[in-house]
């Protein structure tokens, strides 16, 4: 397994890959960069940023596959997306 440190890095990398995607757009890393050297963001910043449950699972699956993140790995990951990853878009459904 790889180091928490690691493990860290690659999921700062997964937010980055699913804000770059999301609406709109943000620069994860940038966004962190500004916060390390004391800037202030709004408290629900991530709630201003939507991107679709497929999104979210094509771009999560895409990712521990080209890096060939194994399961128990996975289960690094899963408080920080939970924590902060783009809010879900609601999907309309069609009413027929």
């Amino acid at each position: 397994m790889r180091s928490k440190e690691k493990l860290g890095e690659l999921v700062f990398e997964l937010l980055q890959e699913m804000y770059q995607a999301s609406e709109p757009p943000l620069d994860f890393l940038e966004l962190v960069k500004d916060v390390t050297a004391g800037e202030e963001c709004p408290k629900d910043w991530f709630m201003q940023h939507e991107i679709t449950v497929a999104e979210y699972e094509r771009i999560k699956e895409e990712f521990f596959k080209k890096h060939n993140v194994t399961k128990h790995e996975q289960r690094y990951f899963s408080m920080d997306l939970l924590n902060y990853s783009p809010k879900f878009k609601e999907e309309v459904k069609d009413v027929v």
